[in-house]
């Protein structure tokens, strides 16, 4: 239970369809609580309301009622782990010099990239960083032009 302890994000999933699942949320409050796990973001999955047919998925808060088997109710909940987990990252395109490899090397090695390209000053990277690597490299960062 130490990982609960270090965790960034607890997900609960939970049998929506299952009438004892209020008594199930209760014994896993409980224990968190018996082993001094608290303070930790949570987000409850509440799965398989298919069986219920309802209209899926459907967000209450940092909450989900879905169904694991429908893609939609997975990309909403991974739309939820990205809002919690990377709230202070930043998506941005960065145009490094040729003589910088150092810099590419690290974003490649530390940050998750989602684009890189070349044109005739540099490589360009399309990455998302965190506050830190934000600060550290915004004279890199190119201007929006979405």
């Amino acid at each position: 239970m130490a990982e609960a302890a270090n965790a960034d994000l607890l997900i609960q999933v939970v049998d929506y369809s299952d009438d004892n699942r209020d008594l199930m949320m209760k014994t896993t409050e409980d224990t968190l609580t018996d082993i001094g796990v608290s303070g930790i973001p949570t987000v409850i999955a509440f799965n398989k309301a298919d069986k219920l047919e309802l209209a899926i998925p459907s967000r209450e808060g940092d909450n989900l009622i879905m169904s694991a088997l429908e893609d939609s109710s997975l990309e909403a909940l991974v739309d939820i782990i990205r809002e919690k987990i990377f709230d202070n990252y930043h998506t941005v395109t960065l145009a490094i010099p040729f003589d910088k490899g150092d810099i590419v090397s690290y974003l490649n090695d530390n940050t998750h990239v989602i684009s890189t390209d070349y044109d005739a000053n540099g490589t360009i990277m399309k990455v998302e960083l965190n506050d830190v690597d934000f600060q550290r490299y915004t004279g890199y960062i190119l201007p929006d032009v979405d």
